[in-house]
């Protein structure tokens, strides 16, 4: 049995039963929602009871939604891709966090791995993914 949990900006969790309830804050008001608290939040998807998969999230109002999966089985980590030449940018994500601006999606393409993470407990295989080794050392995630 699968339960998805969500830690919001505030550092609220809850138990989500409706992913589309919570495109109102993540999307539709994005300014708003991500100006709360840290200013990041996360989803973790359990199977069992057992927690199987991260996906972070980190938000800046212009270059849109940065997004962070963790396999918590196979341990690995991917980042999600816009444009590779820009990886060597940075935007803050959260307070005094800093991502690669070629890693943030637009927010719509951001929702649906969003949803598809909530579905599945992966990555969405409509989004680019890379490693974090491939992040230059002027970068970051």
């Amino acid at each position: 049995m699968k339960k998805v949990l969500f830690t919001n900006p505030n550092g609220r969790e809850f138990e989500v039963d409706d992913i589309h309830l919570l495109k109102r804050g993540l999307i539709d008001d994005f300014n708003n929602y991500w100006m709360q608290g840290s200013g990041d939040g996360y989803f973790d998807y359990y199977v069992d009871g057992k927690r199987v998969s991260t996906l972070l999230l980190g938000p800046n109002v212009n270059e849109g939604l940065y997004l962070h999966f963790v396999d918590r089985v196979d341990k690995k980590d991917l980042l999600s891709l816009k444009d590779i030449t820009k990886l060597h940018e940075v935007a803050e994500t959260a307070e005094e966090i800093y991502a690669s601006k070629g890693l943030f999606l637009e927010k719509l393409v951001a929702w649906d791995a969003i949803c598809y993470f909530f579905d599945y407990g992966g990555p969405c295989p409509h989004v680019k993914w890379i490693t974090p080794d491939l992040i230059p050392t002027d970068g970051n995630w």
